[in-house]
């Protein structure tokens, strides 16, 4: 009964910040990439493993590790076998010497590689393949070849997938979305997350990981949560699409203010006044009289409609926001006409 309770009060707190909230529908967003969380487990680089940095870019050490293990098998075999007696020991012991050889045999062109190489250290001084030392020397050229630790945190992106052991590691990861089509009716904005858009080791964060807490991040992205109204649609994550691109989002109509319904009443009739202009003025290149007086009342008429908006900068996008799309495009294409006329006839 309590279950069911807390979920009634979620619903209705959920219903009630759905309705907080300016809603709105997308007109087209397929230029935009959508995104949704996913927690899971994910194979990721351990920022605190020990990484070595291998001479010979690595070539040498797996086949000495190997011989290492395996000489000293069979020498445990052959030690081992002195305590057989006997025909049955003889026999064993030419047995395991045939397979001591093999070992030798199969390992001797990486013995020769090795010391045949010079990078400031001498692989093998003084050892040949028969050498009793030759095992000891193994284990202390493969510590040389295993090479000196590296600076995870200095290591560039490729170097770090490539180079680090990985761990498993459970959080919140940003995945691509991309199927636009359940993008249907209202939303609201619900909130924003930070995501990591690279490895980063002073942070402890991994690409595309969800940043949670309070914690001081350094390199992130912020992603807008669209949340559909009913249901009825995907929610989804984006980081760039403008609520207020009217090709992109349709938004309820604003709730105007007196002043605000004057400015709009105003602005239907400067809106008749340059359409009527506009085919005039743009008749600016061939410097018809008709063009000029065109141009010098549409400069009258741009002088009124900046005095809608105090001819301040700031207060110019709040005045558009007033214009529907049509009055919009109009007054746009009117400025870029008017401009044009203006320097051709220098006024």
């Amino acid at each position: 009964m309590r279950k069911t309770n807390f979920l009634i009060v979620l619903a209705i707190l959920n219903c009630m910040l759905s309705f907080s909230q300016e809603t709105f529908k997308f007109r087209d967003i397929s230029r935009y990439s959508i995104y949704t969380v996913r927690e899971g487990t994910w194979f990721v680089p351990d920022y605190e493993a020990e990484v070595k940095n291998p001479m010979y870019d690595g070539f040498y050490n797996d086949a000495v590790k190997e011989f290492i293990e395996d000489y000293e098998v069979i020498s445990k075999k052959l030690s081992e076998s002195e305590n057989v007696k006997g025909k049955e020991g003889r026999k064993l012991r030419k047995s395991l010497s045939a397979q001591r050889i093999e070992i030798l045999t199969k390992y001797q062109p990486y013995f020769s590689g090795l010391k045949s190489k010079w990078s400031g250290t001498v692989h093998f001084e003084g050892i040949d393949i028969n050498s009793p030392n030759l095992l000891e020397e193994s284990k202390k050229v493969l510590k040389e070849l295993e090479g000196t630790n590296l600076v995870i945190k200095d290591l560039n992106e490729k170097d770090l997938l490539n180079k680090v052991p990985k761990k498993s590691l459970t959080f919140k990861k940003l995945m691509y979305l991309g199927d636009n089509t359940n993008i249907k009716g209202e939303y609201f904005l619900a909130g924003k997350i930070k995501v990591s858009y690279s490895y980063n080791v002073n942070d402890g964060t991994y690409e595309d990981q969800v940043l949670e807490g309070d914690k001081n991040y350094s390199r992130y992205s912020t992603y807008n949560f669209f949340k559909s109204v009913d249901g009825s649609g995907t929610d989804f994550y984006n980081s760039n699409i403008d609520i207020y691109d009217p090709y992109a989002v349709e938004r309820k109509p604003k709730k105007l203010n007196a002043d605000e319904k004057k400015i709009v009443s105003k602005m239907k009739t400067y809106k008749a006044e340059i359409t009527s202009l506009l085919d005039k003025i743009a008749q600016y290149r061939s410097k018809t009289k008709a063009a000029y007086e065109a141009t010098k009342k549409g400069q009258a008429l741009q002088k009124k409609v900046q005095a809608l908006y105090d001819n301040n900068d700031d207060k110019y996008y709040d005045f558009m926001q007033l214009l529907d799309m049509e009055t919009k495009e109009v007054m746009v294409e009117f400025n870029q006409v008017l401009k044009g006329a203006v320097i051709i006839f220098g006024l």
